[in-house]
């Protein structure tokens, strides 16, 4: 059996972060997601998935990423039941976020993050002279 997903939108607002009573942090977020094909008035039509992250990846997507956004996220679609102060059984389907890629121009994650000193530089980003290289 295999339940995975893969989605690059943009984020519809900024995430919000809560921290269990035992201090692991969990994300929310709501993504945008295009459609591959225009519907009859030619336009395409967008989607709106609700996701959670859990433990560190909630931390750095709250710390890098804001509304508009664009990510890719890999994860699992899950289905969570409740019920409400009526005694109603309400449904919840969302993304569970195991991992996740910056995308976009490499300005647009400039201006809406700052480094931790953690992420990947760009090869363009480093001047070096011929005598660092390695090879």
């Amino acid at each position: 059996m295999m339940n995975k997903i893969i989605l690059m939108g943009r984020l519809t607002r900024d995430p919000e972060l809560r921290t269990t009573e035992s201090g692991i942090s969990r994300t929310t977020f709501s993504l945008a997601v295009q459609r591959k094909t225009k519907n009859e008035d030619g336009n395409y039509e967008v989607d709106f998935i609700d996701c959670v992250t859990w433990r560190d990846t909630a931390d750095v997507i709250f710390k890098h990423f804001r509304k508009g956004s664009q990510i890719c996220v890999e994860g699992s679609i899950r289905k969570d039941s409740f019920t409400d102060k009526d005694g109603n059984t309400k449904y919840n389907t969302y993304v569970l976020v195991d991992g996740f890629d910056f995308v976009g121009t490499q300005k647009e994650t400039q201006s809406e993050t700052q480094p931790s000193g953690n992420e990947s530089i760009l090869a363009d980003e480093i001047e070096l002279d011929d005598d660092s290289l390695p090879f």
